[in-house]
């Protein structure tokens, strides 16, 4: 009885010799295949990572003129000398908007209008539509 060599190169190499060229083909084409999507994953990948780095950037940049022009709020007088149209953020989390005149403030699930003294303190200035005439 002869021994048999059984590494993983000498078998390949033995099934290969048995085959026609139909299947050395087909291997051929499945390997470009393979490297073809292994390629794609890579592209999209990278236009994934070009993405998420290009809306970081962006909410880097909203970060920081939200953050230069917002200041908190802390008595009522200085609310009421917000011009109509202000829009702040109050204690609890809520948005309220300055509504007609000074001193008049709407949160948008409500009908009626609430004066500065309602308003939980500290607030955040979200909004002052003065911006609108320093860009």
């Amino acid at each position: 009885m002869t021994a048999v060599d059984d590494s993983p190169g000498v078998v390949a190499d033995r099934l290969m010799s048995g085959v026609g060229s139909d299947y050395r083909l087909c291997v051929e084409f499945w390997r470009d295949r393979a490297h073809t999507a292994e390629q794609e994953r890579d592209e999209l990948g990278r236009q994934l990572r070009d993405a998420r780095d290009m809306l970081a950037e962006r909410n880097g940049l909203l970060r920081r003129v939200c953050i230069e022009k917002a200041y908190t709020i802390r008595d009522a007088d200085t609310l009421d000398s917000l011009p109509v149209g202000s829009i702040i953020r109050d204690a609890e989390g809520d948005a309220v908007q300055c509504d007609k005149r000074p001193g008049a403030w709407f949160y948008p699930a409500e009908r009626y209008q609430f004066s500065s003294d309602d308003i939980p303190l500290p607030a955040l200035l979200l909004w002052n539509p003065l911006w609108e005439a320093d860009e």
